[in-house]
C-alpha cells in the first residue's frame, strides 16, 4: 500500500491557496525536471489535493530517504550533501520554462514574503544600529534584479530534499510555492541551509554551483542572492522565536549582522578577499 504524508489547511487561508498549487507543480516537475543528475536519479512526489467542505486536503507520495538537512551535519556526508544541492540547482536552473501561465499559484507568495519580511523587521528585537536599519529597509525596498524566469521550487531549504545514498535518489517535497521566477531565490535559500551549518560549507556550495551553472558568479545575480539573503534571515529569526529555537535565532541573527555588513558580495559568497572599493 502507497504511504501517504497528508496536510490539510482551512479553504480560506492563504496557506490552503498555495496548497492548491501542490499538484499542478508536481505534474509539471515531473515532466520537465531531469530523471537523472549525474549518478542521481530524481524523484518527485505524486500529489493529490481534495476540498473536503471547507478543507482543503494535499496527499503527497511518502518518498524514501532522508533530509538533506541532516546529511549537512554529518562530517562523513558533507562533501555528499554538497554535492546533491549543487545537482538539485542545476537541475531546476537548466529545465526549460514550460509552465503555462496562470497555472502557478505559489508565485503570489514572493512579493507576500518580502512584504512579512520588511513589516516583521520594523517590530523586531533586533539590536541594529541606526545605519544598519537604513540599509536593510533600503536593501527590503530594492528589486531582486531581472533575470529570465527559471523554474523555482519556491522553498528550496534542505529540509525540503530526501536523499538516499544508498539508492542513489535525490527528491523534492512540499512543492505548493513552485513557480517561474528568480533563480536567485532558490540559490539563497539553500546557500543558508549550509552556511548556518558552517560558514565554509555555504562557500564550498557557492563554488560547488558555479562550476555547474557559471552564472551565479554574476554581480547582478550576487546581489540579488543578498537581497533574497536578508528576506530569509528576517523570517527565519522570527521563525526561531515564534518556535522557540534560540539557536536559530542566535545564528540567524548574525548572519543578519554580516549580511549588512557586506561590502563585496561576491567576497561575501566566496570567501576570497576583494580590494576595497573606497580603496
Amino acid at each position: 500500500m502507497e504511504e501517504t504524508i497528508t496536510k490539510t489547511r482551512n479553504i480560506w487561508s492563504l496557506r490552503a491557496i498555495q496548497m492548491l498549487g501542490e499538484t499542478r507543480a508536481a505534474q509539471v516537475l515531473r515532466g520537465a525536471v531531469p530523471e537523472r543528475m549525474d549518478e542521481f536519479h530524481l524523484v518527485i512526489p505524486q500529489v493529490r489535493v481534495k476540498i473536503k467542505h471547507s478543507t482543503i486536503v494535499v496527499e503527497a507520495e511518502r518518498l524514501p530517504g532522508t533530509s538533506l538537512l541532516e546529511a549537512i551535519y554529518q562530517p562523513q556526508q558533507r562533501a555528499w550533501a554538497i554535492q546533491v544541492g549543487a545537482l538539485i540547482y542545476k537541475a531546476l536552473y537548466l529545465t526549460p520554462a514550460i509552465w503555462l501561465a496562470g497555472r502557478c499559484l505559489g508565485v503570489i507568495y514572493q512579493p507576500i514574503r518580502r512584504l512579512k519580511a520588511s513589516r516583521w523587521s520594523g517590530r523586531s528585537q533586533l539590536v541594529l544600529s541606526v545605519e544598519q536599519s537604513q540599509r536593510l529597509h533600503a536593501a527590503l525596498n530594492r528589486g531582486t534584479g531581472k533575470f529570465a524566469r527559471r523554474l523555482v521550487h519556491g522553498d528550496l531549504h534542505a529540509g525540503n530534499i530526501l536523499v538516499d545514498f544508498d539508492r542513489r535518489t535525490i527528491s523534492l517535497v512540499d512543492l505548493e510555492l513552485a513557480h517561474l521566477g528568480s533563480p536567485a531565490v532558490d540559490f539563497s535559500a539553500l546557500w543558508s541551509s549550509y552556511y548556518l551549518a558552517d560558514p565554509q560549507l555555504g562557500r564550498s556550495f557557492y563554488h560547488s554551483v558555479g562550476q555547474l551553472v557559471p552564472e551565479v558568479h554574476a554581480e547582478a545575480f550576487l546581489h540579488a542572492a543578498h537581497a533574497e539573503l536578508l528576506v530569509n534571515t528576517l523570517l527565519m529569526i522570527h521563525k526561531g522565536q515564534d518556535g522557540g529555537n534560540p539557536l536559530l535565532v542566535q545564528r540567524a541573527t548574525e548572519l543578519l549582522h554580516r549580511l549588512l555588513e557586506v561590502r563585496g558580495v561576491r567576497s561575501f559568497f566566496s570567501g576570497q578577499e576583494e580590494p576595497d572599493a573606497a580603496g
